[in-house]
């Protein structure tokens, strides 16, 4: 199909669908944005392309935005289209043309009479009003079903909606709706019916209730077999199926011996298409063959009801006998506990996939977020038998943290420590976590030696297992690097509590839901960071105004314009030094924060205590953390990766 982009490009296409010559007849072209309001004419390049971006936003909507034709009997003749009136009626009399204005131009009760409904049902013709050159006998509409049309129309296929129903009930006039609309145009390559067309998907793709009628085209059987099912629990009847195979699906009333309702569908050609070729909708069947169970409540189709439950991957917590009770509210149906719960687990395979397939996408997916994220590192560790061991994943954004931080020490997450030693000793608890706690998080080498004392007297086996571990990993008083009052890593041990339904998921959802969690969490904390008006990080301006409180209590005494001495109200005398920025607590300079004997100086001298803090702690750092974006890699059925990846 040649591509349209501009307004002659289009009266071409459409005088070559439907047959007109240039010197025959005007063609006016418009479009409904909402019912009830004017028409939009289009009549210009830009019209054009402001019509393809609406279409775009609704291009899952088969009904939005449907463009009007109307032929006009003088040649060239340019004639604003008619209004719509209250009536939802428009005047294409044929002898309405030339020079009148608008205001000339009143709509008449005859068979030119054109109704626009509000809503346009999928492209259905009625077989039973075209003749063999697919136009209407009584409305001269074109139908692109018929085999003339088929040959005669090799620029394009126009299909258009039945809109059966007259929306002006007073109109005695027989009358037929949006004959005029230009649904979609098909390429005809290969007799396969293209779904990305100008003017959007024309047969049925998705999950929206759709009338049963001859001529609706489905996508595909499962689409096919949904809506069939879904009309059956809505209007409440059940069918079985006769026939079906690859090419056919013919299914009748339940009561097949006195019920005369069926429809037969089959696929059209090599595609993926099935169209319905017959539908009898009358139900004649006695109400006791439809009373109980409902035969049309399949587990899959239950799963297709209630999947939109499960759409946050971490919930798992809607129920089975919450299905059954949703879905008696919502089709009055009956089914046991089992089938719920058969339910529930075909929603989560449908949105989740099957776990060993998610395994085989892990490197696609790495592929894909190393070619969105440039200078990710993605390790997936498999066994000799190609059996998955372990995943490791950093993104680019952050690895940035480093060049923020590049004077990061490694040390050991106290917690981590305390919970081999509770595995290791029995006794590890009362007395002996107390004397861990002060023995960690000691910032004077007295202290510290003093607890380890204190340990070494009730269990010499763990205090030899300490000094095994290093003390300048775990213990402040001797981290030979800054850890900033960070002794545990729990601010990532959190996660646990954050992913913890999602670590039920398949692999492939859960390091794409840790992905997405990373990408939600930079752009709020680097929005967060813009926000903050002072110059310290709210954590940082909390500590000092506890350091500030407790300096109040405390007097400083000047040696000179840096150097002080502190006496505490424990009569401990502490010597700080502003100028370096130290204290002997040793506070001062491991948190890189003002100690509450720094704030007493500050507080005697009336200088700004956050000039005194580690840029660390300043919002620019924060902002720095996460300025770098975490990219998303899309669905799946859009990645490109290497021919090696797909092998």
């Amino acid at each position: 199909m040649p591509e349209i982009a501009t307004y002659v490009d289009l009266i071409q296409l459409v005088r070559s669908v439907i047959g007109i010559s240039r010197q025959d007849k005007t063609i006016v072209m418009r479009y409904v944005v909402e019912p009830g309001l004017p028409p939009v004419r289009i009549q210009c390049d830009a019209d054009i392309k402001f019509y393809i971006q609406l279409k775009k936003k609704d291009v899952h909507v088969l009904s939005k935005f449907p463009i009007t034709i109307d032929v006009l009997e003088e040649s060239g003749a340019e004639v604003m289209p008619p209004d719509v009136g209250e009536s939802n009626h428009i005047d294409v009399h044929p002898s309405r043309v030339g020079g009148q204005s608008d205001e000339a131009i009143q709509p008449v009760n005859d068979s030119n009479l054109i109704t626009l409904p509000p809503y346009i049902p999928s492209p259905i013709v009625r077989p039973d009003l075209h003749n063999d050159h697919g136009i209407d006998k009584q409305h001269h509409v074109f139908n692109p079903d018929s085999k003339t049309a088929h040959n005669d129309c090799n620029a394009g296929r126009l299909n258009v909606a039945d809109a059966a129903r007259h929306t002006n009930e007073k109109s005695t006039t027989p009358s037929i709706g949006a004959h005029s609309i230009v649904n979609n145009i098909r390429s005809q390559s290969d007799n396969v019916l293209s779904s990305d067309s100008f003017f959007g998907p024309v047969v049925v793709a998705d999950f929206t209730p759709v009338t049963m009628r001859v001529n609706v085209i489905f996508e595909n059987k499962k689409l096919l077999q949904y809506h069939l099912h879904h009309d059956a629990m809505t209007k409440y009847y059940q069918f079985k199926v006769k026939r079906s195979n690859s090419t056919l699906l013919h299914v009748i009333c339940i009561d097949n011996e006195g019920c005369p309702w069926q429809l037969r569908t089959t696929r059209m050609g090599d595609s993926e298409f099935f169209v319905v070729k017959r539908y009898d909708d009358v139900h004649i069947c006695s109400i006791e063959i439809v009373q109980g169970h409902h035969r049309q409540t399949k587990s899959w189709m239950i799963g297709e009801c209630v999947k939109r439950k499960y759409l946050d991957p971490t919930n798992t917590s809607y129920r089975p006998r919450e299905i059954m009770r949703d879905m008696h509210a919502e089709f009055r149906v009956y089914f046991n506990y089992l089938r719920a719960w058969r339910g529930k687990e075909a929603a989560l395979t449908n949105l989740r996939g099957d776990d060993a397939e998610s395994y085989k996408g892990l490197p696609a997916w790495a592929e894909m977020v190393k070619m969105k994220n440039p200078g990710s590192d993605i390790h997936i560790e498999t066994d000799s038998k190609n059996y998955f061991k372990y995943f490791f994943m950093c993104l680019a954004a952050s690895k940035h943290a480093n060049l923020v931080f590049p004077d990061a020490a490694f040390g050991i997450c106290v917690q981590h420590l305390a919970a081999n030693l509770k595995t290791r000793y029995k006794d590890f608890k009362g007395p002996l976590k107390t004397y861990f706690d002060g023995v960690s998080r000691s910032y004077l080498l007295s202290e510290h030696n003093r607890h380890m004392e204190s340990i070494s007297s009730r269990n010499a086996d763990m205090h030899r297992y300490l000094l095994q571990a290093d003390p300048t990993k775990w213990s402040r008083a001797y981290f030979s690097g800054r850890r900033y009052a960070i002794m545990t890593t729990n601010i990532t041990e959190s996660l646990n509590s954050v992913d913890r339904k999602a670590r039920l998921m398949p692999v492939g959802l859960l390091v794409e839901w840790l992905r997405e969690l990373l990408q939600r969490w930079f752009v709020q904390r680097r929005e967060k960071a813009l926000k903050i008006t002072s110059k310290l990080t709210p954590n940082a301006k909390k500590l000092i105004r506890t350091n500030f409180s407790l300096g109040l209590t405390i007097t400083p005494w000047p040696a000179d314009q840096f150097e002080y001495s502190v006496i505490n109200n424990a009569a401990q005398i502490f010597i700080v030094d502003m100028s370096q920025r130290t204290c002997t607590s040793r506070r001062f300079q491991v948190d890189q924060i003002p100690c509450a004997h720094a704030m007493a100086v500050c507080n005697h001298r009336r200088i700004d205590p956050y000039n005194y803090c580690s840029n660390y702690y300043t919002k620019y750092f924060l902002y720095a953390c996460y300025a770098h974006e975490v990219h998303p890699i899309g669905s799946a059925e859009g990645w490109d990766v290497s021919e090696k990846v797909r092998s």
